[in-house]
């Protein structure tokens, strides 16, 4: 992140880990694949059917809306610098916690409420709430 107006800037770096978990449990369900679908022989691929019983392929289906929680950690590296009140922090490292809800469509499209405390980098307090919404990109 940077900002410069009237020779004020400051740059900050982000490095961190964080992890969702969604809000509602068991609800991913499995779908019977047809076996002209998987391109094999019926009864071929991992079969799931009880003793005695037939062989079939399944695949997981997401439901389109998933709400979810999350926490994360980050290391800040950051530098202050505000001509007009003679400030210049020099390089600071700190540290931020994350704490944030949010809803994911097709485990892609999100909505996010977040609340970021980030420790105070020459006396400027950069913690606080925000909302953002974007897509995610799965390789």
């Amino acid at each position: 992140m940077s900002d410069s107006h009237d020779g004020n800037n400051m740059f900050a770096g982000l490095l961190g880990v964080g992890y969702r978990w969604p809000l509602i449990f068991g609800h991913l369900k499995r779908e019977v694949v047809p076996a002209a679908a998987t391109g094999q022989p019926a009864g071929a691929g991992q079969g799931n059917g009880s003793a005695g019983g037939p062989r079939t392929t399944t695949r997981l289906i997401y439901p389109r809306w998933t709400p979810y929680f999350g926490v994360a950690g980050d290391l800040v590296i950051a530098d202050v610098h505000d001509l007009a009140d003679n400030i210049h922090s020099g390089v600071r490292c700190g540290g931020s916690g994350d704490a944030f809800l949010g809803i994911s469509y097709l485990r892609r499209g999100f909505v996010e409420v977040r609340y970021r405390l980030m420790s105070d980098i020459k006396s400027f307090d950069f913690s606080g709430l925000s909302i953002s919404a974007g897509y995610r990109i799965r390789l």
